[in-house]
This record gives C-alpha cells, sequence and structure tokens, in this order.
C-alpha cells in the first residue's frame, strides 16, 4: 500500500507550524514542550511536510528557567533535583517526622512505597500552584489531623531544600519569576506552545510573563463534542465546522457521530481484536508487511506501557525490525539493568548463589583486578558457583570455595605424582578459576553493609556500595547500557545523600529497587528506517501514515483514575482553584485521546485484546472503541453487539493459516499445521 504523504501532513498541527515558520523566518523561535523528544520529532513531521525548521528551538519550562538562572544556582552553590531527588526528601522527612511520633494521621508501615510517592505527588502539586505550608487553612481540610500532618511534612520540606541548598521544580520556576520581574528586559524571541500543553499554577504564569504578547499557540486538531480541558490554551471553539476529505477525517466528530460527515467507506478505519497482547503486536505488524509499508511510515501507539512497550522491543528484536520508543526502554531491558537488578536479587535473597549465577550466565559483569586472558567465562563461573554447595549466606563464600580451592589443588598434585599431567592441569585450572571467583565473591560482599542486631543496615552506605558495583563492575556494551549506569549512579547518589542511618534491610533494599526498576533509558523520536513506538499522550505527531493503536480494551483506557489518597476533591476546591481534581483527569484522559485520533491521517487501526490470558479471562473493548466503530459504519446508533458481530472472531496463534503475512517461523509452522483452526492429523 502506498500513503499520499500530502494527506498525512496536512492537519492543523503541522499546517500551524508551517505558517509561523512563513511568517517568521529569521525570528528566534523557542518551541516549549512537555519533553524535548516529542518536540524534536514534531519538528521531524515538519520537515517530512517540506518546511525548515530552522531558528526553532526545543525547551520544557524548567530549562527556560534553570537557563535564567543559572548565574544565581552557581553563585549560591545551589543543586537542582529531579523527581527522584524529590521523592527522596519527602522519604526522608516522613521517616523522620514518623520517627519522632510528630505525625498523627499518616501512619508509618513497614513499606511506605505508596504514601511517599503520593505524598511527593501532593507537595509537587501544592507547590507548583503556589501554595507553601503557611497557605495551608484547617478549614479546607475534612481532618484537622491532616493538615497539621500535611502542613508540618510541606514545612520540613521547604527546610530541607533549604538546609541541603537544593531547588525542586517549583523553586526554579519561582526564582525565574523573580528573576523575570526584575529584569526588566524584553528579549528578541518569539514562543510557540502547543494547544494541548496542559499547564497551571507558576509554569503557566512564567511562561505567560515571559512571553508577553508574543506567546503563539500552536492549534491541534480538536475532539468535536468533548469540553476543552481548563489547563489547555485557548484556541476557540471545538465545534468548528471542518472540510473532510476520508473516514480517517471523520474521526474528529468522534464523540459527535450524528453529526459527522457522511461514511465515505474508503478503508482508512480498521478495527480488530486478538487473543493476548502478543497476538495483537503480531496481527499489528503483520499488517504492516502485509501492506508493504515501509516501518519509518508506521507508529505503533499503546494505552498501557507494563503489557506493550517491553513485549514490542522483544518482538522487534526477535525480527530484526529497527524501532525507536518515545518513552525508551526499562532497565530490565538493558544489559547493564538485568546486571543491576541480579545483584539487588542476590542481596535481598541472603546471598543466594542461583541469583549470582545467573548474573553470571548473563555476561553482564566485567572485573578490572583480574587480566582479561585468565578470567574464566560467565558460564564458567556459573557452573563453579552451581556446584560449590555454597546454597545462601554471605558466610559461606569464603568458607565453601577455600575448601574447593584446597581439595582441587590437593587432587592436581596427587595425579602429577600418578603421572596424569593433562588432569592434574585441568585441576590446577580448576583451582585458578576458583581462587578467581572467590575474588570476586569477596568483592562483591565488601558492597554490602553488615546489618546490625535490630536486622538495619547503614542506607548511605548500601548506596555507595550500589554506586562501586555499577562503576566497577557493570559491562557496558552500548549506549542504552552507559545511560542506565549513568542514570542509576546519579539517582543511588542522591537518595544516599538525602536518606542517611540505619534503616530496616527490606525497606532499604525496596527503595533501591524503586530507583532502578523506575529507570527508562534510550528515548527516541522517529528516525528514518525506524517503526515508532509511543504512548497515547505523546503519540500521534510523528506525521506516519500508517498508525495502529492497540490496548483498547475497558481495563487498558480509559485508565481508572480515583481521588487522590492525600487530597480529595473537596479539599482541593477550598485549598486552591488551581488544584487539578479527578474528575478533570478523567475527562482529560479522554479528551487526550479523542485529539489525537483526531489528528490522525492516512490509514489508522485500533485493536484490543479480548482475552487475558495471564488472568484466564474475557476482556471486552473500551468504550472509546464503539465510538470508533460507529464513525466507521456511518452509524451513530450501532451498540457492542453489532460492533463484535462486525469484527469478528479475535485474531489468535493461527492467524498466519487465514492468508496474512507470514512474520517468522511460528507463523510457517502453524500455517501448515492448522486448517481453519482445526490441527492436522500429520499425514499430508
Amino acid at each position: 500500500m502506498t500513503t499520499n504523504l500530502k494527506s498525512v501532513f496536512q492537519n492543523n498541527l503541522i499546517a500551524a507550524l508551517t505558517e509561523v515558520a512563513s511568517q517568521y523566518p529569521r525570528t528566534e523561535k523557542v518551541f516549549v514542550v512537555s519533553d524535548r523528544v516529542t518536540g524534536y520529532h514534531i519538528l521531524q513531521s515538519l520537515a517530512r511536510a517540506g518546511t525548515s525548521w530552522i531558528n526553532f528551538g526545543v525547551k520544557t519550562v524548567t530549562l527556560i528557567a534553570s537557563e535564567r538562572v543559572e548565574d544565581r544556582l552557581i553563585a549560591e552553590k545551589l543543586q537542582v533535583i529531579s523527581s527522584m531527588g524529590a521523592q527522596a526528601v519527602i522519604d526522608s522527612v516522613f521517616n523522620e517526622l514518623a520517627d519522632a511520633r510528630k505525625l498523627t494521621y499518616f501512619k508509618k508501615h513497614s513499606v511506605n512505597k505508596g504514601i511517599i510517592e503520593a505524598l511527593t505527588r501532593t507537595v509537587r502539586e501544592l507547590r507548583l500552584g503556589g501554595v507553601t505550608s503557611h497557605n495551608l487553612k484547617k478549614e479546607c481540610f475534612i481532618d484537622p489531623r491532616k493538615e497539621a500532618d500535611l502542613r508540618l511534612i510541606v514545612a520540613s520540606y521547604e527546610q530541607m531544600l533549604e538546609e541541603e541548598k537544593l531547588v525542586d521544580s517549583a523553586r526554579l520556576i519561582a526564582m525565574a519569576l523573580e528573576q523575570l520581574e526584575n529584569s526588566g528586559t524584553k528579549e528578541a524571541r518569539t514562543y510557540l506552545i502547543l494547544s494541548r500543553h496542559y499547564m497551571r499554577g507558576l509554569e503557566r504564569e512564567f511562561l505567560e510573563k515571559l512571553s508577553g504578547k508574543d506567546l503563539i499557540i500552536i492549534k491541534e486538531d480538536l475532539a468535536i463534542g468533548l469540553p476543552i480541558p481548563s489547563d489547555a490554551w485557548p484556541v476557540g471553539s471545538n465545534g468548528e465546522a471542518q472540510r473532510c476529505g476520508s473516514d480517517i477525517e471523520r474521526l474528529r466528530w468522534l464523540f459527535k457521530s450524528a453529526e459527522s460527515p457522511k461514511s465515505f467507506k474508503d478503508g482508512t478505519i480498521e478495527i480488530f481484536s486478538a487473543i493476548g497482547y502478543r497476538n495483537e503486536i503480531r496481527e499489528a505488524l503483520r499488517r504492516i508487511c502485509a501492506e508493504n509499508v515501509t516501518v519509518d511510515d508506521a507508529e505503533i501507539i499503546y494505552t498501557d506501557i507494563e503489557s506493550y512497550a517491553d513485549l514490542l522491543y522483544s518482538l522487534c528484536e526477535k525480527l530484526k525490525i529497527p524501532v525507536t520508543f518515545a518513552e525508551g526502554l526499562s532497565a530490565y531491558m538493558t544489559g547493564a539493568g538485568r546486571a543491576m537488578l541480579g545483584f539487588l536479587l542476590w542481596v535481598k535473597e541472603e546471598f543466594s548463589e542461583i541469583y549470582l549465577r545467573r548474573v553470571f550466565e548473563s555476561s553482564g559483569l566485567e572485573w578490572g583486578s583480574v587480566q582479561k586472558a585468565d578470567m574464566p567465562g560467565g558460564t564458567t563461573l556459573a557452573f563453579l558457583l552451581r556446584t560449590s554447595g555454597i546454597g545462601w549466606g554471605r558466610d559461606r563464600y569464603a568458607a565453601v570455595l577455600d575448601g574447593q580451592i584446597l581439595r582441587s589443588t590437593q587432587a592436581a598434585a596427587d595425579l602429577r605424582e600418578e603421572g596424569e599431567v593433562k588432569d592434574a592441569e585441568r585441576k590446577e585450572e580448576k583451582a585458578r578459576d576458583l581462587a578467581i571467583l572467590k575474588e570476586m565473591c569477596e568483592g562483591l560482599l565488601k558492597l554490602v553493609p553488615l546489618k546490625d542486631k535490630t536486622g538495619s543496615i547503614d542506607f548511605g552506605k548500601f548506596c555507595e556500595g550500589c554506586v562501586a558495583f555499577l562503576t566497577a563492575h557493570v559491562r557496558k556494551t552500548g549506549d542504552n547500557d552507559a545511560a542506565f549506569v549513568a542514570i542509576a549512579k546519579e539517582q543511588l547518589a542522591m537518595l544516599g545523600s538525602l536518606i542517611k542511618g540505619p534503616m530496616v534491610f527490606d525497606e532499604a533494599m525496596e527503595k533501591v529497587f524503586n530507583v532502578i526498576s523506575g529507570i527508562r533509558v534510550g528515548a527516541l523520536g522517529p528516525k528514518p528506517g525506524h517503526l515508532h513506538v509511543s504512548p497515547h499522550r505523546q503519540g500521534g505527531r510523528s506525521g506516519r501514515g500508517r498508525t495502529f493503536i492497540v490496548g483498547l480494551d475497558e481495563g487498558k483506557f480509559p485508565a481508572k483514575v480515583g481521588q487522590d489518597p492525600v487530597l480529595l476533591d473537596e479539599e482541593r476546591v477550598k485549598i486552591s482553584s488551581g488544584l487539578e481534581l479527578s474528575t478533570e483527569r478523567i475527562s482529560k484522559n479522554t479528551y487526550e485521546m479523542a485529539a489525537l485520533i483526531a489528528g490522525l491521517r492516512g490509514k489508522v487501526t485500533f485493536s484490543y485484546s479480548a482475552y487475558n490470558i495471564k488472568e484466564d479471562r474475557k476482556a471486552f473493548p473500551s468504550s472509546i472503541l464503539l465510538q470508533v466503530f460507529r464513525i466507521k459504519e456511518g452509524d451513530p446508533g450501532a451498540d457492542y453487539d453489532t460492533m463484535l458481530k462486525t469484527i469478528g472472531e479475535p485474531v489468535g496463534f493461527d492467524r498466519s493459516c487465514a492468508g496474512a503475512a507470514v512474520l517468522d517461523e511460528t507463523d510457517w509452522w502453524l500455517g501448515r499445521l492448522i486448517d481453519n483452526g482445526v490441527l492436522k492429523d500429520g499425514l499430508d
């Protein structure tokens, strides 16, 4: 299938950027985005449409703010912290207050991950909304104990930032606002922002004052029939008349299907279901292959990162399909990440040799103190561990391996006396390998501080040990490994410096695991020759002609959104009009997806998994998929039964026997072993 590129790029976003580039060719233009990866891939789409993006810069609000106060940060020796750093500060503050019995509403438990994350989100939202510890009033809360605890936590957070000379995103923007008000100089720049770049509080105030009347709002395609979120940038009505030349353009009327233009029946909208996420992804890849679409003209958009991102990466690796991920890869998808997680699992499980053995088998470690020529292979080290009889326990490694070395050395000497030279050399080599293994194990054990009598460890020293492990022993075989190690070292060093002293072992392990498992690396925009994969909040802006939106079952979209566990909606309304309510988050999520769909051009396929294999239960389509079906069929009254009958049976493991494209040997064999869903008798 050949896609008409002109139709792909003529959506509101690219048309508006083209107009800006034409009107301000020599003016410095700052494109303000939520993340730079998205910003650059929008500009790449602009270039593919035939418009140069010369004199465009891509920046986030925090980057603009940090540039404006850079001199002050250096002069006052202030350190800007990431969201992970802010969470570490909240963690330290919460534990200190709880241990001192100063909190009466928020309780400390053996595992506090959920409450720490919730408090971090709330404190960040309050501070970006201009709310400090002095602004919190008892009458705003349903329970006065909550107000007292939250005010104490926010005040302690503010105090720790000041004492440690740390700057979070809210303070950074507040400093930039101060500098802006004091400077009085006007910059010769034009600022651009997408209409769907949602912004509140200090961020919005800063950008409005910085840009003045020179802020250009880039109007994206609107979801007709849905209210525009209150924190979007104003662009006028979302019910205006628009020209329409295909079914995919009719998707702008997704939530006003009765008023949409007549269906063209042009095949630009497809829907299918599948048995499980893997079959759903494989079917999307089959359709790309069957239609002869080049991978760099296709984009796969998912609704749930945990269900789809790593699976897509694994399938594309197996099929040798080059791919870029807007959100990057999880730590476990990198060799360095697997080595680090394996090390942590070894420590957590009382140094059970099976976990260290798996790290050795992955060949993810390196050892500078051992000559490369003398270094045993990973499988050799794993075999020696497996046959050593160590079992578990840090005290057993030296004792057991010393015994193994002694026995191998003695056996070699006995064999030499008997004239068995080759057997003796093998035993001597085993003794050398065991000595190297012992040295490696002792080095790793030294990185982990001993538990005290209460079962606690020094958390700061544990973080230092993890950083030392990453520095000295994790093999870096590519850019993603190097990026993972750099991020992990930075975050662990920050965590260890902010959370000090003894900590219960399980809690310490949980904190470090959370840091490592939360790292994502290799985030990239669309590249030539690569399939592009993105989440629905970032997707649809690549300008590609073939789009797949996967994960549209009712459990994935719209995501279940409850009230904030720290601040209820009725409390938020009283505290500040700038705080977002749960009802707004729900409607914004739906609007985001509808607006994404409205901006697509070319051809789009929607899909969902009709069966959850892991949980052994049926799954049902999202309500938004029914809206898509109504537009596709030109029937505003269509119901779920009609839709399910029309789209047919879910795609299963035997899809290749239906004449679809063959992806790999699995499809090839299934196509020959199965006939119309029935296994052949093997006599053909």
